[in-house]
C-alpha cells in the first residue's frame, strides 16, 4: 500500500525504524514497504539525516589541561611496575652469590618516589581554566528512560497488533473455507433434490400413462364384452366399418341397440392428425345426424359406447366415420366432404 502523504503513523514508524527499535519482523515488513512507497522513503531519509546529526548537536568541548601528560605518566608507571615484577628474584639470586663469596650485598637504590598530586601545567593563552570542563557538562545524547520505555511499549503494542492481525486473517480464511464448503454442499444437495424431483416427475408421468392405458384396456374390455351380448339381442342393428379409398387402414364394428338408444363402436383405427378427431354419423336418404366422437387410444384401438340422439331421420341405413377439426365439428350438421375414413351399412 502506498501512502499519498506523510501521516503521524508514517513518521512514527519511520522513526522507530531509523532508531532500530522495531522487531525483526516489523523491520523486514517496513523495509519491504519502503521499496514501493516513495513517501515513506522520503520521510525515512529526513529522519536518518536528523539521527546522524544527533552526535553533532552539542558544542565541542576542549579536553582539560594536563590530561595528555597524566595519561602518558600513567602508561609509563604501568610499564615500570611490569618490569619491576621480575627484579626481586634477580636480586635474591645476586644476594645468594655474594654471600657465598663473603661479600656484603650491595644496598639497593630506593624506588623513585611518586606523587599522587596532579602535574601542574601552565594554562596556555586563549584556553579556559581546567575547572571549566567539570562545571560545563555536555548534554547527553542517550534517550531519557521515559522516552525509551515509550518506544519499547510502542514496539510491543505493534507486535501484539501484528499477532492479532494474523489471528484475524487465519480466522477469516477458516470462515471463508467453511462458507465455500457449505455453499458447495448446498449446491450438491440442491442438484440431488432436483434430480429426485425430475425422477419422481418421470415416474408420475409413466404411472399416468400406465393408468391411462389400463383405463383404456378396461374400456376396451367393457366395450368388447358388450359385443356378444348385443350381437344376440333382438332389435340390435350391426354395421361393419370399412375404410374409404385413400384413407388409412381403419376397420371396426358398429352395434346399435335401438331399444336402449345406445351405439357401441369397436375396431382398430390409426390416430387422427393433431388437432382433429373422428366423428360417427348416422346417414339416411333424408339427411345425416352426428352421433358422437370416436376416441382412439395409444394402441390404435377403438372401444366406446355412445348415446344415439332421439331425433333421427327416417330410414337410417348407413354409418360414416369422418375426421373433423377438434372442438368444431360438434356443431356441424353434416360431415365434411372428402373427410370420410370409414363407412358401413346397417343390416
Amino acid at each position: 500500500m502506498r501512502h499519498e502523504r506523510a501521516t503521524e503513523d508514517v513518521r512514527q514508524q519511520a522513526s522507530l525504524y531509523a532508531l532500530g527499535l522495531l522487531t525483526q519482523h516489523e523491520a523486514s515488513s517496513f523495509g519491504f514497504h519502503l521499496g514501493e512507497c516513495p513517501t515513506c522513503r522520503t520521510e525515512l531519509e529526513k529522519i536518518e539525516h536528523a539521527v546522524a546529526k544527533i552526535g553533532l548537536a552539542t558544542e565541542e568541548v576542549a579536553p582539560p589541561e594536563g590530561l595528555k601528560a597524566a595519561l602518558l605518566a600513567a602508561i609509563a608507571t604501568a610499564g615500570e611496575e611490569g618490569e619491576d615484577a621480575g627484579e626481586p628474584a634477580e636480586a635474591a639470586d645476586a644476594a645468594g652469590a655474594d654471600c657465598a663469596s663473603g661479600a656484603a650485598p650491595a644496598a639497593s637504590a630506593p624506588p623513585p618516589e611518586t606523587s599522587d598530586a596532579p602535574v601542574a601545567t601552565e594554562p596556555q593563552p586563549g584556553s579556559e581554566p581546567a575547572s571549566a570542563p567539570a562545571e560545563r557538562q555536555a548534554p547527553s545524547t542517550v534517550a531519557p528512560p521515559l522516552f525509551t520505555q515509550s518506544l519499547g511499549a510502542s514496539g510491543r503494542g505493534r507486535s501484539l497488533a501484528t499477532v492479532f492481525a494474523w489471528i484475524f486473517l487465519v480466522l477469516f480464511a477458516l470462515l471463508a473455507a467453511f462458507a465455500l464448503y457449505a455453499w458447495e454442499a448446498a449446491k450438491d444437495e440442491n442438484r440431488r433434490l432436483k434430480n429426485q424431483v425430475v425422477a419422481v416427475q418421470a415416474e408420475l408421468a409413466d404411472a399416468e400413462r400406465l393408468s391411462e392405458r389400463q383405463q383404456s384396456d378396461l374400456d376396451d374390455i367393457k366395450a368388447l364384452g358388450t359385443v356378444p351380448r348385443l350381437a344376440g339381442k333382438p332389435g340390435v342393428r350391426v354395421a361393419q366399418l370399412r375404410r374409404e379409398a385413400g384413407a388409412p387402414d381403419n376397420t371396426g364394428l358398429v352395434l346399435w341397440d335401438v331399444e336402449a338408444g345406445e351405439c357401441t363402436v369397436v375396431g382398430s383405427f390409426s390416430r387422427p392428425p393433431a388437432g382433429q378427431d373422428y366423428r360417427l354419423w348416422f346417414s339416411a336418404a333424408t339427411g345425416r345426424v352426428l352421433v358422437g366422437t370416436v376416441p382412439v387410444n395409444a394402441g390404435g384401438r377403438v372401444a366406446v359406447t355412445l348415446d344415439v340422439p332421439p331425433q333421427l331421420p327416417r330410414g337410417v341405413v348407413n354409418v360414416i366415420v369422418s375426421v373433423e377439426p377438434g372442438g368444431e365439428a360438434e356443431a356441424a350438421r353434416t360431415p365434411t366432404p372428402g373427410k370420410f375414413v370409414a363407412v358401413g351399412r346397417l343390416d
